[in-house]
């Protein structure tokens, strides 16, 4: 069964401040799939896109970060902008 699914929402967290997230995916049986992921948080944006292999336990996450406020999120200061890229096997723990 292929199924695509339509997310959006939104939050008041604090200390990020208001959260809203639109995502847009698809799910079967191989593979879990988020092709649009947006974010606006922490002062600023995040876009990208997520996907994970059920059978390799392969996950990969593609970000592009814009204007996000460091100080919401850590204890540095300042804005970072740039890009994300990371693959993993969550449940055999290596990233």
């Amino acid at each position: 069964m292929d199924t695509r699914l339509t997310l959006l929402g939104q939050l008041e967290s604090s200390p990020w401040g208001p959260l809203s997230l639109r995502a847009r995916g698809s799910l079967d049986s191989a593979r879990a799939t988020v092709d649009s992921l947006h974010l606006e948080g922490a002062g600023g944006l995040a876009d990208g896109r997520l996907s994970y292999d059920l059978a390799g336990d392969s996950l990969a996450l593609q970000l592009r970060l814009d204007h996000l406020d460091l100080s919401r999120l850590s204890t540095f200061k300042g804005q970072v902008d740039g890009h994300l890229e990371a693959r993993g096997n969550p449940q055999g723990e290596r990233y």
